[in-house]
């Protein structure tokens, strides 16, 4: 038998279609509360164009990256900031996309590699720690 230990419970609806955490995403003195989907298929973090604009964040001047999708391809940038979740702040590059059509926010592998999760999603509930903190 193993056990798991973790400093952080989150309840969500199993009902909803897929698992959305709320997220604060900071850059500079500028911070903005959404909601991001976990997403294992997705190698980075994306966020809307939107979130970006509320940050002062000029989406053009970060680093040019194309994501790939079942259904195509879409041109993103990235730019450093602060996320929050469950009360863990993780610093890293984030993408945002650069088409205002682009209306979703995920969590995606660059994200998860920084932590430590379980999933019970038959009673909805996620289990979070950061990856290094000692339990």
């Amino acid at each position: 038998m193993y056990e798991l230990r973790f400093q952080h419970q989150y309840l969500y609806s199993p009902n909803e279609f897929g698992v959305s955490l709320p997220v604060y995403v900071r850059s500079g003195s500028l911070k903005t509360r959404v909601m991001a989907k976990l997403d294992m298929g997705a190698d980075v973090c994306l966020f809307e164009r939107r979130v970006a604009i509320m940050l002062d964040i000029e989406v053009e001047k970060g680093d040019p990256r194309w994501l790939e999708t079942l259904t195509g391809s879409f041109l993103t940038y990235g730019h450093e900031v602060t996320l929050t979740v469950l009360e863990m702040s993780f610093a890293l590059t984030v993408y945002f996309a650069a088409n205002d059509a682009i209306n979703r926010n995920l969590l995606g592998r660059n994200w998860f590699r920084l932590t430590r999760m379980g999933v019970v999603d038959y009673d909805g509930k996620l289990f979070l720690s950061a990856y290094d903190d000692e339990l």
